[in-house]
C-alpha cells in the first residue's frame, strides 16, 4: 500500500535500520493524515448534502428537522476544517500543491473575507450568524481549492460524490410530484416551476458538471446514469424558466 502515498520507503532500507524504522513511521503518520481528511470530507458532503435538501425533508418529514439542516449545512465547516488538516500532514503543507501564486491568491482571498466580516460586526453591528452564513461559503471555497490540488483528495470522494448525485435525482425527481397539481390550479400562464419541492432542492445535484466532465473515465453503467442526471438537469432548468441556467448546462454538453 506504501506505493499508494507520496512517500515511499526506499528498497535499500534494512527492515532492522533505524532508518527503515523511521520511514515507516512517516508512511504511518501520512497514511493517518490522508484517512483523517478522506473521512472529515465525506461526512462533510454527507452534511452539505442534508442541509441542501432540507426542504425534502422538511416537507416528507416535519418541521423539526429545519433546525438540524441548518446546524448540519453551519458545522459541516468543522468537518472541512479537519479535513484540510488531515491532508495537510498527508502533504506536508495545509494548501495543499497549489504553486506559489495560487497560495497568494489563496491567502488574499481569506484575509479579505476576514475583514468584510470585521468591518460588519464592528462598523455595522450586524448580527453574528447571517454573518457567518454567508462567510461559511467563502470558507469552503477557499479550502476546497487547496484540498482539490490534491489528487489523492479526489479519489477518496470520488464515490461518496457519485452516490450523494444518484440520491440527489432522486430526490429531485420525487420534488416534481406537486407539479401536476400547480398546473391544475394555476395553469401555464404562471411559473409553476418554481413552487415545487425540487426548486429548493436543486443544489444537490450541483456537482453534475464534474461527473459529466469525467465521465469518459468511468464504466459504461456509471456513464449512462450520469448522462441520464445531467438530462434531467437540463430538463429542471427548463421547467424553472432559467435561461442562464439551461445555457450553462447546454455550454456542458458541448464541452
Amino acid at each position: 500500500m506504501a506505493d499508494l502515498y507520496r512517500y515511499q520507503r526506499p528498497a535499500t532500507l534494512a527492515a532492522s535500520t533505524p532508518a527503515y524504522a523511521a520511514a515507516e513511521i512517516k508512511v504511518r503518520r501520512w497514511t493517518l493524515g490522508r484517512r483523517v481528511g478522506a473521512a472529515s470530507m465525506r461526512l462533510f458532503l454527507i452534511a452539505q448534502f442534508f442541509s441542501l435538501a432540507r426542504q425534502f425533508f422538511i416537507t416528507n418529514l416535519g418541521e423539526e428537522l429545519a433546525p438540524l439542516a441548518t446546524a448540519a449545512g453551519i458545522g459541516s465547516a468543522v468537518f472541512l476544517v479537519s479535513a484540510v488538516i488531515g491532508y495537510g500532514h498527508y502533504t506536508g503543507k495545509l494548501t495543499g500543491y497549489l504553486i506559489r501564486p495560487a497560495r497568494a491568491w489563496l491567502v488574499g482571498l481569506l484575509l479579505l473575507t476576514f475583514l468584510l466580516v470585521m468591518i460588519g460586526l464592528m462598523a455595522y453591528g450586524y448580527a453574528i450568524n447571517p454573518i457567518m452564513q454567508d462567510w461559511v461559503p467563502y470558507l469552503i471555497l477557499i479550502t476546497c481549492v487547496a484540498l482539490g490540488s490534491i489528487p489523492e483528495f479526489w479519489q477518496d470522494i470520488d464515490h461518496t460524490i457519485l452516490v450523494l448525485f444518484f440520491i440527489g435525482v432522486v430526490i429531485n425527481v420525487l420534488g416534481f410530484r406537486s407539479l401536476n397539481d400547480l398546473l391544475v390550479q394555476f395553469g401555464f400562464s404562471t411559473r409553476v416551476g418554481v413552487e415545487v419541492v425540487a426548486y429548493d432542492t436543486q443544489a444537490v445535484m450541483d456537482l453534475w458538471p464534474l461527473l459529466l466532465l469525467t465521465s469518459h473515465l468511468r464504466r459504461r453503467w456509471t456513464q449512462l446514469l450520469i448522462y441520464m442526471g445531467a438530462i434531467f438537469a437540463l430538463v429542471q432548468q427548463i421547467l424553472f424558466q432559467k435561461r442562464l441556467g439551461t445555457a450553462e448546462v447546454v455550454l456542458f454538453f458541448t464541452m
